[in-house]
């Protein structure tokens, strides 16, 4: 299926950035108490046809020291900043280039601009930058655009229902990795009954939890607590975090991602999704074949689209000033020769100009809940290319955001 979406030209990334850490620096806050949660379904409980015997602790099982769990984390946890607000995030994906935060960080960047994603910078020996002035610099965030420790995201899965979101970087630094992953274990809790899915299942009240976050202002910030219970499906923990928290991983005794931080009373009570939900967030992630073309011209041009051999040739119409993204869905590879755009006429001085059909290069990246249409950001850009003297029109990539 071919979606379009007309949208207006981006601004430039920099000149956006800039602003954005001018003058979007208000904090994002995570909301007081009345607490209302989302309702989640309870753990998935199964019978198996087996007795199960309870697995002793292995090496592996061990806690580790706060000082090796945080440098274990560090690299995975970011800086996001908006026009709105500051909160934090995890990376979980370095191959897709993923971040997992709150569904309530982003949800307004569709109406008030960029996302922007900083990851932490060391200096020359080796300590931890943590000063927001370092990462306000307009000349060091330039320095960092480039190395890809500042770049700029857009959302490419969401659920506001359990406050979950997945965003897209554009970069990514040589430093980062993706967050280490509880991983659910069968454990038997009468005979033959497990309970499993949850990163939580097997921890005992009182089990010690890492916070990592961006909490009022002080970036890259640990915060220790212990696990309290389930509260309506969330992870319940007894930790002091604030506004900026929002987001952040919370790990276990480990160093293992068990949930992501959505709300707190400003006190010791802090509740987190279980990372389940993150896996169920990722699962609905599909690829996508993603073309755009800018037309710079003075003319309205008709145009039609066709994604495979078998295909119907669909007619589009984009305007002077417009961007439309082309977008080929539920294929994993494309076909050779496709996606194919023909351009029969266009509206000029009366005048009518028949094009052959061009095959179009596409960016391939994967798109889940609540994402219907692809952001013109993670598209392979063509614009049109008018000839005055043959009075034809021609489409060319646009070879500086190609790369």
């Amino acid at each position: 299926m071919i979606n379009m979406l007309k949208i207006a030209t981006r601004q430039h990334v920099i000149v956006s950035v800039i602003l954005l850490l001018c003058f979007g620096s208000s904090q994002a806050e995570i909301p007081d108490v009345p607490l209302e949660v989302p309702l989640l379904p309870a753990p998935v409980r199964r019978t198996l046809p087996v007795k199960l015997k309870p697995v002793p602790l292995v090496a592996s099982d061990a806690e580790l020291s706060v000082d090796r769990i945080y440098n274990k984390a560090i690299r995975s946890v970011v800086w996001i900043v908006t026009k709105t607000g500051q909160a934090s995030g995890v990376l979980i994906d370095t191959e897709l280039r993923l971040v997992v935060t709150n569904h309530h960080v982003v949800a307004d960047t569709e109406e008030h601009g960029s996302i922007l994603v900083i990851f932490p910078v060391r200096d020359w020996k080796g300590k931890l930058i943590k000063e927001q002035t370092f990462y306000r610099d307009e000349s060091n965030l330039e320095v960092l655009l480039q190395l890809g420790y500042a770049t700029i995201a857009s959302v490419v899965a969401k659920d506001a229902k359990t406050d979950l979101a997945i965003i897209e970087l554009e970069g990514l630094p040589e430093t980062a990795r993706a967050i280490d992953y509880y991983v659910n274990k069968v454990i038997m809790i009468e005979d033959g009954e497990v309970v499993e899915g949850f990163g939580s299942a097997v921890m005992d009240r009182g089990a010690k939890v890492h916070v990592i976050g961006n909490p009022e202002g002080k970036l890259w910030r640990w915060t220790a607590g212990f696990f309290v219970g389930r509260d309506q499906g969330m992870l319940r923990i007894n930790a002091a975090t604030y506004g900026g928290n929002s987001g952040g991983p919370v790990l276990n005794a480990r160093g293992e991602l068990i949930g992501i931080a959505t709300l707190s009373n400003r006190r010791t009570e802090t509740w987190a999704v279980p990372e389940k939900y993150v896996d169920d967030l990722l699962a609905t992630l599909e690829p996508r074949h993603i073309s755009s073309i800018s037309n710079n011209l003075e003319a309205t041009i008709t145009f039609h689209v066709k994604g495979a051999e078998n295909g119907e040739w669909k007619e589009e119409v984009i305007k002077s000033g417009d961007v439309a993204i082309l977008c080929l869905t539920g294929a994993e590879k494309i076909p050779d020769g496709y996606l194919q755009v023909r351009f029969d006429e266009i509206a000029n001085d009366g005048k009518v100009t028949f094009c052959d059909p061009y095959f179009l290069k596409t960016n391939k990246r994967y798109f889940g809940s609540g994402v219907e249409n692809s952001p013109q950001a993670s598209a392979y850009k063509y614009y049109f290319d008018y000839n005055p003297l043959t009075e034809t029109v021609s489409l060319r990539e646009l070879e500086e955001h190609n790369r």
